[in-house]
């Protein structure tokens, strides 16, 4: 019974390949961490072949190639945010410092900086959004919506860039 299983995913590898180029797309997070979610995709191609019911009248590419998807999509936005917010650290930093030390003082700089300069709202969604929330939460808590957390957010690290890449 599992040699049957076995086959789906030795004769399928290349579906994930597929799955990867034709539905995810090209942006740098993908391009950057493509083995990684090429990876997931193999989860999902496994996952596929364990869960699939060939009485079900359904081909297994078709079921394959969605389970592929879901857990490429889910990695994405399960290491995103985490990645999304190392690169807005690093782009506080002054790209000239190559010390720790200096590096703290750069941050420690953006911090006072977002403090004089913010709303007091403004800065304290900031602060959540950094301490670990999502924008969903934070829009919550906020009583607005999603998107206009994010367009903040990306505001607010548009403003230090151009202060501290001057």
């Amino acid at each position: 019974m599992e040699d049957w299983r076995n086959d789906l995913i030795t004769k399928n590898k290349q579906l994930v390949y597929f799955c990867y180029q034709r539905f995810i797309k090209k942006t740098t997070f993908s391009i950057t961490y493509k083995d990684d979610i090429i990876s997931e995709g193999f989860f999902g191609l496994c996952k596929a072949a364990k869960l699939f019911n060939p009485d079900l009248n359904v081909k297994f590419v078709t079921y394959a190639t969605k389970m592929i998807v879901i857990e490429m999509l889910l990695y994405i936005r399960n290491n995103k945010k985490t990645v999304e917010k190392t690169i807005i650290l690093e782009d506080f930093m002054t790209p000239s410092y190559n010390d720790a030390t200096e590096d703290i003082m750069s941050l420690n700089q953006v911090v006072a900086y977002l403090r004089k300069t913010l709303s007091e709202k403004s800065f304290k969604i900031f602060q959540m959004w950094m301490s670990g929330m999502s924008k969903v939460e934070i829009a919550q808590v906020v009583g607005c919506t999603r998107q206009n957390i994010s367009t903040l957010i990306k505001r607010i690290s548009e403003k230090v860039k151009r202060k501290f890449t001057e």
